[in-house]
């Protein structure tokens, strides 16, 4: 077993661990506690129904006692919307591909407990679409798909492709939780359609981001930089204050821009620094955190940062 299935794998123990603490799934743990979806009015049954259970409008218009029909609300559906464009190989201490991984597998592990499902479409080379399930080796099946297919150099940026196809792998009720960083030039659009279909309830921006592209290490004096999707390299003097600022200040426009766009298409949105959350205690800690605070938040559109 190499050493990235071997951390998949303590991250799954991890995840599990978490989980039984909280409660019993992904749902209860961190999306709230299952309830009752109404069903309809049926007559009140006396010794089965409760008073509470009485619909009070109805008995009044029908001139009996009616009851309300409910029945156990479905388990979450969670569709993870992985891109692995070559630039996700950037790395000052982790790979990008790697942090997101590691933030697939948990969602991966965790959508996949009790009565939640979870699926998944992968953007590389090409979409790769593996469907809802909810036993423990879906959540493996769902981890290897993703660890497999890493997109190779030269590989253009798909994500737009990933969020125009989720409506169609995912028709049923669903929330969406896109894991990249949001470098490809055509995803705003597509991301605010996925927000408003019919069949989303919910969109989640998980925005992975290497310290690297942020700013230049203060001993830094001759930066080189090969785009491993175009092949253009780059030479940057980091001893020029000027320049090092400049690029300091480019780095904090992008997540801005980046942060108001998903805000714009009302998505929550966490922002992950590769180097932050490199310990897999962390990186949970953190994604716990994200998950339970969303749940007092009305429709989403906030940004938190690790």
């Amino acid at each position: 077993m190499d050493q990235t299935s071997l951390r998949l794998r303590r991250l799954k123990l991890e995840v599990i661990s978490r989980l039984k603490t909280l409660s019993s799934g992904l749902h209860q743990g961190y999306f709230g506690t299952p309830g009752f979806d109404y069903k309809g009015p049926r007559n009140f049954v006396p010794g089965r129904d409760k008073l509470s259970d009485v619909d009070w409008y109805n008995s009044r218009r029908r001139g009996k006692l009616i009851a309300r029909e409910m029945e156990p609300e479905v388990g979450l559906r969670l569709g993870l919307v992985l891109d692995q464009n070559a630039g996700m190989s950037v790395a000052a201490v982790a790979s990008k591909h790697d942090t997101a991984l590691r933030v697939f597998a948990l969602l991966a592990y965790a959508g996949t407990a009790e009565d939640d499902q979870a699926g998944a479409l992968i953007t590389a080379t090409d979409e790769v679409h593996v469907g809802l399930g909810h036993t423990e080796r879906h959540g493996d099946l769902l981890v290897a798909a993703a660890a497999s297919c890493p997109a190779p150099e030269g590989t253009p940026h798909r994500l737009h492709h990933g969020l125009m196809a989720y409506p169609a792998v995912f028709p049923s009720d669903s929330v969406a939780v896109v894991i990249s960083d949001f470098r490809s030039p055509r995803w705003r659009e597509e991301l605010a359609i996925l927000s408003s279909s019919p069949g989303v309830s919910e969109v989640m921006a998980i925005q992975v981001v290497d310290r690297c592209e942020l700013g230049l290490e203060p001993r830094t004096k001759l930066v080189h930089w090969r785009d491993p999707i175009t092949g253009r390299s780059r030479t940057l003097n980091g001893s020029d204050a000027d320049r090092r600022g400049d690029y300091a200040e480019a780095g904090k426009t992008f997540l801005k821009d980046t942060a108001k766009a998903i805000a714009r298409a009302g998505a929550s949105h966490l922002v992950l620094r590769t180097d932050v959350v490199q310990d897999d205690e962390r990186l949970v800690d953190v994604m716990e955190r994200f998950l339970m605070s969303r749940r007092l938040q009305e429709g989403g559109g906030y940004a938190r940062s690790a």
